[in-house]
């Protein structure tokens, strides 16, 4: 059996919070993780906020920002910063909210000791 990230997470002891986690099949979360990924992906240095991530792909908060977290524990985007500063963005609410961008495809060839912290 694969735990979190590679499935979703769940509470510990709670049935149904474990049966809502076995619910998602491999193929959707590869999927939602995918547009996910394409979106942040094709945004470039400008990045995507979770909410602009659920606004384009139709996706609740709840099952978007799960994605995010698990594709940033993959190390396949990470929080935006400039001088070392998180970067957000207003969302629709006025609230600051993080800006997510793929992770330079140069990180990964760095040695294991040499490579940014993730979050």
């Amino acid at each position: 059996m694969a735990y979190y990230p590679n499935r979703p997470g769940y509470v510990r002891g709670s049935k149904t919070s474990e049966a809502a986690a076995d619910r998602w099949s491999d193929k959707r979360l590869r999927g939602i993780r995918g547009g996910i990924y394409s979106l942040i992906y094709d945004s470039e240095l400008v990045g995507m906020t979770c909410e602009q991530c659920e606004i384009e792909l139709r996706l609740k908060h709840q099952s978007c920002s799960a994605r995010i977290r698990e594709l940033v524990l993959f190390g396949l985007i990470v929080i935006k910063e400039i001088d070392g500063e998180e970067v957000t963005r207003p969302g629709t609410s006025g609230s600051p909210q993080r800006v997510y961008i793929a992770t330079p495809h140069w990180v990964k060839t760095l040695p294991a000791d040499r490579q940014p912290r993730l979050l």
